[in-house]
């Protein structure tokens, strides 16, 4: 059965087509089931879930024309994100005889490029087809799902092709290399920034809806109020996943998870009543959070003095083993693969790879700081969302005060609109502090817009 164009057949590795031949066929089997669903739900005249049940039939019984595009879509997202690691590993080997194909092909699992592997699987295809390098390369070029991808390797086929110095291959690797961290921290500054205005906006909104609560319509509050327990979390994990990794050390599971599941527990004691319990779990949090992130610092800081100091020893021709392996906080896979490659590009190839990686480091550094002064402001914002809120609902409870002869106002849910805003403020703050620090997060803007509201409350 043929599940997608050609032209979508032509991108995807081998194992990932049988995996979504599979997935589609499933789907298919299941849309049955859900057409008599839908049959039912006609019968008995529930409309809504006759409708999402005719969607799901619709979407899983043509998942042929979605499902593929779909895979192609992750694959582009995947392959953008572990490039300007497969770059930093490939500069040392810029300046040998090792062609970009053996090189692909050779490459050390260590660096766990899942995404590039996917692409690396198709060049062997390619390459047991034509039985010419240049060529595969070329077609990988062509059907590749990433445009930075397909650019980088036909600007290297025409480099080579036309024979171009080691050098000039070596600034075109280091060019891109670089473009690909700029263009990351980039794409994560949008989404911290989106992340931010939903999550003010959601803070925000509920003192507003306060006005559906007096009249008796209380629902929506409530589903921003499941949207807000589960939305910020989630979305707060999803910009830990996805902020660039070059420059910043790994993510300890401890630390984040005490950054998440602390500001939940006051959320949910808040909900209980116990207003003035709720903040001792962000009081017990805040120092481990703001001890560990001393101690990364620090490390980091000797981290790139010792990345510049194997960078000059490399220069002059002088050992740089210890140097450069105290310096793998920053880029552990990378900097492991570039120790390992010193046999087979030389001390100029390392040297040139030690350079490179530590101007990498530095501008991922630089576009780290850059996005942690753009964020203050919004946590500011976000501190205060929900002393806002709660000003928002005093206001028009007051205003409706005067008008409560002519409307049929239920003054009982003002109060709980009150408690629902405030078990929203430990959190409120919790994916900006994550865009400001990464993944050590600190607490201290919790606490704050806490005691605000608890203040606001009491």
């Amino acid at each position: 059965m043929k599940l997608f164009k050609e032209a979508d057949y032509l991108k995807i590795d081998i194992r990932s087509a049988i995996l979504i031949n599979k997935t589609s066929y499933i789907l298919k089997i299941t849309s049955f089931p859900l057409l008599i669903l839908f049959g039912y739900f006609l019968y008995m005249h529930e409309f809504i879930n006759c409708l999402i049940s005719l969607v799901l039939t619709l979407l899983f019984f043509f998942s042929d024309f979605w499902i593929a595009g779909l895979w192609l879509k992750l694959m582009d997202n995947g392959i953008e994100n572990e490039l300007p690691t497969l770059l930093a590993f490939l500069i040392p080997y810029a300046a040998t005889t090792k062609n970009l194909v053996d090189l692909l092909i050779t490459m050390p699992k260590s660096l766990k490029l899942y995404y590039i592997n996917k692409e690396v699987e198709r060049l062997k295809l390619l390459l047991n087809l034509t039985q010419d390098s240049r060529k595969a390369l070329i077609q990988l070029g062509e059907t590749t799902p990433n445009p930075r991808f397909r650019r980088l390797l036909t600007d290297y086929v025409q480099t080579e092709t036309m024979g171009t110095s080691k050098n000039n291959i070596v600034m075109l690797i280091y060019k891109y290399a670089i473009l690909g961290i700029r263009d990351k921290w980039r794409n994560y500054t949008i989404l911290g920034k989106e992340v931010a205005e939903i999550d003010i906006g959601l803070m925000l909104s509920m003192g507003i809806l306060t006005v559906l609560m007096l009249l008796g319509n209380y629902s929506l509050l409530f589903i921003l109020l499941v949207l807000g327990l589960f939305l910020i979390p989630i979305s707060s994990i999803i910009l830990i996943l996805s902020r660039p990794k070059i420059g910043e050390p790994e993510g300890n599971f401890s630390i984040i998870a005490i950054s998440i599941i602390f500001p939940i527990i006051s959320s949910f004691l808040i909900l209980r009543g116990a207003k003035y319990l709720s903040i001792i779990p962000l009081i017990i949090g805040t120092p481990i959070l703001e001890m560990y992130n001393y101690k990364m610092s620090k490390e980091v800081d000797k981290a790139l003095s010792y990345l510049r100091i194997a960078s000059e020893k490399a220069k002059l021709g002088k050992r740089f083993d210890i140097e450069l392996s105290k310096s793998k906080l920053l880029a552990k896979n990378i900097i492991q693969s570039i120790l390992e490659s010193e046999r087979i590009a030389g001390k100029i190839g390392v040297s040139n790879a030690i350079e490179g990686l530590r101007l990498i480091i530095e501008e991922s550094r630089r576009l780290s700081n850059s996005i942690k002064a753009e964020s203050v402001f919004m946590m500011s914002i976000a501190i205060i969302s929900p002393l806002l809120s709660i000003i928002a609902i005093n206001i028009i409870s007051n205003t409706f005060l005067i008008t409560s002869q002519f409307l049929p106002i239920n003054y009982n849910m003002i109060n709980t609109s009150r408690i629902i805003i405030a078990s929203l403020s430990p959190l409120s703050t919790l994916p900006i502090s994550i865009l400001y620090r990464g993944k050590n997060p600190t607490l201290i803007p919790n606490i704050l817009s806490t005691l605000i509201i608890l203040f606001a409350i009491r």
